[in-house]
């Protein structure tokens, strides 16, 4: 199974940006791990992971998966900008290798 890495800047920073929005320390653990007891967070963390692993090429049983979990086609594009988004960012830092001023994230 897909997994956030685990000592990584993108461990860190993702950490830090879930723990401003309230989460608990085991809550991004269990986040990064892909798990969860909320069905439209697992709709979302298993899309996004579809996403990931097909590179983009998700099936229509996925989108409709993704859709019957509470979301939208709309959602389902932001899922892909997002990832882009992230993945620019990483490469942009991993180039010039950009210091970033974060704790580490929790081991996984």
């Amino acid at each position: 199974m897909f997994q956030l890495p685990s000592s990584s800047r993108v461990g860190k920073s993702k950490s830090t940006t879930l723990k401003g929005l309230g989460l608990t320390s085991q809550d991004i653990v269990d986040i990064r791990k892909g798990n969860t007891n909320d069905p439209k967070h697992a709709a979302l963390i298993n899309y996004t992971i579809k996403v990931l692993e097909t590179k983009g090429y998700v099936s229509d049983s996925d989108i409709e998966e993704f859709k019957n979990g509470g979301y939208s086609d709309a959602q389902a594009a932001e899922v892909a900008v997002i990832i882009a988004q992230k993945t620019l960012s990483n490469l942009f830092n991993h180039i010039n290798d950009t210091e970033l001023d974060l704790p580490a994230a929790p081991e996984i």
